[in-house]
């Protein structure tokens, strides 16, 4: 079978950029922000934006990208086989010394595999190949609008609850990546994306993975079993009596994985959570590291549905901890809401309908396994019955790892219904941030706060960490949200006492916060623009005090700007901030 080489490219692109990006050092410096890009703010309208200036790297890897859709072009007009244009990609990668010759090798079959379906019906132009998954910047697919409908508030609303005491906590966990295969005393620095693992030799002096982890590395089990065991002994007015888990379980030895492989760090983890915290209720939602390939996440329209195997599994393993009546949803495309407590629905995203390098979309964007308008019922039904809604998911929409119609049709939806949404949780960053919403009738009123809890694993930089969230009753406000984490080097240093897990900080006394809400946040985001001791408290405690540089001029504009952008590919919020160094700080930020 012959395929479509105009698509075909996206894949090729999908893997350098992922793991080029994936694995590069996070606290480099991180650029500036100065134009207004332009948006249409009071609508839910993109509009096409040119660069005022070029970003020779950006541009660079633009030009690469689309040269890469020509060849592959030339080698389709020519009935080029799947394995002839698997060889051309393989040798690209090794040409252009993407990564070495084993993930190059090893990387591209694994995706071709699943891959050539999709592309095989698809034609995509070069531009809108590498625009699709961000290389090519300022893409706008005028084929790929599309708005939800968003139905009027009701005339006569159920009274809004009253807020009560913090009595209800919720751990936040994210981002575990436990690597069952870490190793101590292997290399840290083995030439390929992931090391501290076999077949990487011993490391030299200074180079060797540590025996609770190290800063380039993904968390061995130990790590992962170390912050549980904390957790579940937490003296009694800290205790948990729910856990938000917001993904990303699997290590990110995206080359060299599989289905079988994907499910048993799935059940492992759940395994580790069930023995450290008994009878506590788990609420998960699905990361993009689960399937395999990465990010591959067809939907239930999808010929033979492809996305079968994992659904099913997640259903299976979730269904110690969710109602029957919540596992449909999940078995359909990992998405579900159920009620815990009184008053309360969770709602978990599968934000994977958004993910840029997710190419099933390249079928259909809109809206994908009808999710949003699930949502929006959702949503409706818990307004006219007086409830309030936590909303889970993984990638933050804000990030320009989610498409531009989904993000902002979501945004429309937070602010249609901020009134009956009392908190969003994500992760994806390994960081530990928060993102703004603000009405989109006038882009100025802060409306809401999506709460992005950091990592348990250190990749790359970072120290492991979670979120402690003192709730409130009646309205389930966040009342108080408590950092914690353990410094990885004072823990290898001491490997018999291990990983000292400590309150790093609250935040409403890390950045003088009157309380929780998104008006609170959002005048915090403000101050750090002219005062530097909160600023660089802010940007350690985002790394949760793992060994980054501090946050320069530069540096400071481009993380506000990131904290006040809820939605992707709007930077309407950023007015004094260029906008290809806006694109710089994001590249250098992206996670796969």
């Amino acid at each position: 079978m012959t395929i479509s080489g105009k698509a075909f490219v996206c894949f090729l692109v999908a893997i350098s950029v992922c793991l080029a990006a994936q694995f590069a050092e996070q606290a480099a410096a991180v650029p500036v922000l100065g134009e207004e890009s332009r948006v249409s703010e009071n609508t839910n309208k993109i509009q096409s934006v040119e660069p005022s200036s070029k970003l020779e790297g950006i541009d660079l890897e633009c030009f690469a990208c689309k040269a890469i859709v020509e060849a592959v072009n030339w080698a389709w007009t020519r009935n080029s086989t799947e394995k002839h244009i698997e060889s051309i990609i393989k040798d690209a990668c090794i040409l252009f010394k993407i990564e070495d010759t084993n993930v190059c090798s090893t990387i591209i079959p694994l995706f071709a595999s699943e891959f050539f379906p999709v592309v095989a019906e698809t034609a995509l132009a070069p531009e809108n190949a590498c625009g699709f998954i961000g290389v090519c910047p300022n893409w706008v697919n005028p084929e790929a609008a599309w708005n939800v409908t968003l139905p009027p508030k009701p005339t006569q609303p159920a009274p809004a609850p009253a807020q009560g005491k913090a009595d209800l906590r919720i751990i936040h966990l994210s981002d575990v990546h436990f690597d069952v295969d870490y190793t101590v005393g292997l290399s840290t620095d083995c030439g390929e994306p992931l090391c501290c693992r076999p077949p990487n030799p011993v490391g030299e002096p200074g180079k060797q993975a540590g025996p609770w982890g190290d800063y380039h590395c993904d968390s061995p089990k130990r790590l992962v079993e170390s912050a549980l065991s904390f957790i579940g002994s937490l003296p009694q007015d800290q205790r948990p009596h729910m856990v938000y888990w917001t993904g990303d379980i699997p290590p990110h030895d995206v080359w060299n994985q599989s289905d079988s492989q994907q499910l048993q760090a799935l059940w492992d983890t759940v395994g580790m959570l069930e023995q450290s915290l008994p009878g506590v209720k788990v609420f998960p939602a699905l990361g993009n590291h689960e399937s395999s390939p990465v990010n591959s996440f067809p939907t239930p329209d999808d010929p033979g549905n492809p996305g079968a195997w994992l659904n099913d599994a997640l259903a299976k393993s979730w269904a110690r901890w969710l109602p029957e009546e919540s596992l449909g949803t999940v078995r359909k495309y990992g998405f579900y809401a159920t009620e815990p407590v009184d008053g309360l629905v969770v709602v978990s995203l599968n934000m994977n309908a958004c993910n840029n390098l997710n190419w099933w979309l390249l079928r259909n964007q809109t809206d994908p396994a009808g999710e949003l308008a699930w949502l929006i019922d959702t949503l409706s039904d818990a307004e006219l019955k007086g409830k309030r809604v936590h909303i889970l998911g993984h990638i933050p929409p804000g990030k320009n790892d989610c498409l531009p119609e989904w993000s902002w049709n979501f945004y429309s939806i937070i602010t249609r219904f901020h009134e009956t949404i009392s908190g969003i949780f994500m992760g994806h960053t390994h960081k530990d941030e928060f993102q703004l919403f603000f009405d989109t009738s006038d882009m100025d009123t802060p409306v809401a706060v999506a709460q992005i809890g950091p990592s348990i694993t250190p990749f790359t930089n970072l120290n492991p960490g979670f979120r402690l969230y003192d709730i409130h009753d009646g309205d389930f406000t966040v009342a108080e949200s408590h950092t914690f984490f353990a410094n990885l080097t004072e823990a290898n240093a001491d490997p018999t006492t291990g990983p000292v897990w400590k309150k790093l900080f609250a935040a409403s006394e890390a950045y003088g916060l009157k309380d929780l809400s998104a008006a609170s946040y959002n005048d915090a985001a403000l101050r750090m623009l002219n005062d530097t001791q909160l600023m660089q408290t802010y940007w350690g405690n985002r790394v949760k005090q793992g060994p980054h540089g501090p946050c320069d001029e530069k540096c400071v504009r481009s993380t506000v700007c990131g904290l006040l952008t809820g939605r992707s590919h709007d930077k309407s919020k950023c007015k004094d901030l260029s906008l290809a160094e806006i694109t710089a700080f994001e590249l250098s930020e992206k996670l796969c």
